[in-house]
Parts: structure tokens; sequence; C-alpha cells
């Protein structure tokens, strides 16, 4: 499954320098594609992804476009990622269904490390 997987991220065209880098960090694993929030849904039912992130910092209604990807893929991972986390829009974030809420990070280990997880797949130095 590694170096196949689709991946989406839904954003805006300020965070140019975020996409960059997660579209670096996935390579080893797969393809990112990227959608404004407004064509988003459409994108999710015509693809085959294996996981959304979601810019918190470029998507207004975020809580509300995860509750919009659930309804439509109920097993869909969801990463949602913000240049601040708090705790309040960590709890309303999982609470609508989302797999993660991360610390948008610009270290391509970490975000790698992330992902795996929310897969379940394996990192580099297990067995």
């Amino acid at each position: 499954m590694e170096g196949e997987a689709r991946f989406l991220l839904i954003t805006g065209i300020q965070s140019a320098h975020w996409r960059k880098t997660l579209k670096s960090a996935l390579i080893p694993l797969g393809a990112l594609d990227v959608a404004e929030q407004d064509q988003a849904l459409v994108e999710i039912e015509h693809g085959d992804y294996d996981l959304i992130f979601i810019d918190a910092t470029a998507v207004v209604e975020f809580v509300e476009m995860v509750e919009a990807i659930r309804r439509q893929d109920h097993d869909l991972p969801i990463i949602v990622a913000a240049a601040s986390p708090d705790w309040e829009q960590a709890r309303e974030v999982l609470r609508a269904g989302a797999s993660d809420y991360v610390r948008k990070s610009h270290d391509e280990q970490e975000l790698l490390s992330v992902v795996r997880a929310v897969l379940n797949w394996p990192s580099r130095s297990d067995p």
C-alpha cells in the first residue's frame, strides 16, 4: 500500500508553503491532491482517497467540513492540522469525526509518523 496511497489536502491558496512540505513528506507513501474547500466534497466523491487532510488555518468552517465528509464517507480517515491547536477545537473536531487533530508541522518525519499512525501502518523502523 505504501507508495500507492492517495491523499487529499483541503486548503486555501494562502497555505502554499505547508502544502509543499506535506507533499514532500508524503512522497514515500503516495500522491497528494489539493482541493479548495468549495470543491472538496466533489473531489472526495470522485476520488479514491486513503486519507484527507484539512488545513484548519485555511478552511474557515473546518468542523463542518469534517461533519460533511463523515456524512459522505463514514470510514475515511481525516486529519485536521492547525497552526495553533487548542483543546476546545480538538474536542469539537474529534466529536465531529476527525481521526486526529494535530499541530501544522513543517517536520516531514513528524508528518509521516502522524499519517502512519492514523492509517495504522508500521514505521520504517518496525520489523
